[in-house]
């Protein structure tokens, strides 16, 4: 919080010294251009985007502790079971959706964690080669945008990267230090991530971006980091009714949910025998 504390105050002394620099440099009268370029209101607007970051590290804090006390509730749902149902085989099936939730959800914490991990301390190692200031508040944030699927890659490379032209200035040391970001964003997403996550989750991608819009809207930054987990959550609990499972279907990637596979249109017309009978004297 230190950090971002000094980082929101040195801003507007920052676009300050950006635009008076290329203003200088371009020969132009920075005292006429000043209020034309509206550098106290774009100083602002800085202070307050990045202020925002705040608010982002505190809902990812609330997030970590729904994923903790979900996790532990695990141990408590056999109990559970044997109190909520008196027919085995509604036990049985209860604690089966349950342990399929706990492993899906677990593997894709992990999974996530350990990817996005890898990606921050890898675009730490990129800022700091490049001299970027505050690079540790930007790996953060990269390691917590990375849980938000799709959108999160992007706004995670975007900050480092407007940082970076208010403090050099200089286009191509900006693009330089985007394209590695994205490199590094494109080959852990691309690559790594799919290799350890396999098939595990079978989600849709397109349901994975509906999603994320659907619980965003719902539950702000919460919902989208929240949006794959509670999707397989449904997914998995649709697909052990009859009633429901083709809406499991529908939201998973191939078709196939827990074993249960739309099948190719049977032809249900007999083919017509070409086999002319004999007919015996």
């Amino acid at each position: 919080m230190k950090n971002l504390e000094a980082l929101i105050a040195t801003i507007p002394n920052r676009v300050w010294t950006t635009l008076l620099g290329n203003e200088a440099r371009r020969g132009v009268d920075v005292v006429d251009q000043l209020f034309v370029y509206g550098a106290d209101y774009f100083s602002t607007y800085m202070t307050t985007l990045i202020a925002s970051m705040a608010s982002l590290f505190s809902n990812a804090i609330y997030v970590v502790v729904y994923v903790i006390f979900l996790l532990l509730e695990q141990e408590t749902f056999s109990a559970k079971a044997r109190n909520m149902f008196q027919d085995d085989e509604q036990r049985s099936e209860f604690q089966i959706i349950m342990r399929s939730i706990h492993e899906q959800i677990q593997t894709y914490i992990t999974v996530k964690t350990i990817v996005s991990l890898i990606t921050a301390l890898v675009s730490f190692a990129a800022m700091m080669l490049f001299g970027l200031d505050y690079a540790v508040v930007w790996a953060l944030l990269i390691f917590i945008l990375n849980f938000i699927p799709n959108i999160g890659s992007v706004v995670a490379v975007a900050f480092p990267v407007l940082m970076a032209l208010l403090q050099f200035g200089d286009w191509t040391t900006v693009g330089a230090l985007a394209l590695a970001l994205i490199i590094i964003q494109m080959i852990n997403g691309y690559f790594i991530e799919p290799r350890m996550m396999g098939n595990q989750l079978n989600l849709s991608p397109f349901v994975v971006l509906v999603s994320l819009g659907v619980f965003g809207a719902i539950w702000g930054i919460t919902g989208m980091f929240l949006s794959v987990p509670l999707t397989v959550i449904l997914m998995i609990v649709f697909s052990h009714f009859d009633s429901t499972r083709p809406i499991a279907v529908l939201l998973s990637g191939d078709g196939i949910v827990h074993g249960v596979q739309i099948d190719e249109p049977v032809n249900v017309v007999a083919p017509i025998s070409t086999h002319q009978p004999s007919i015996t004297p």
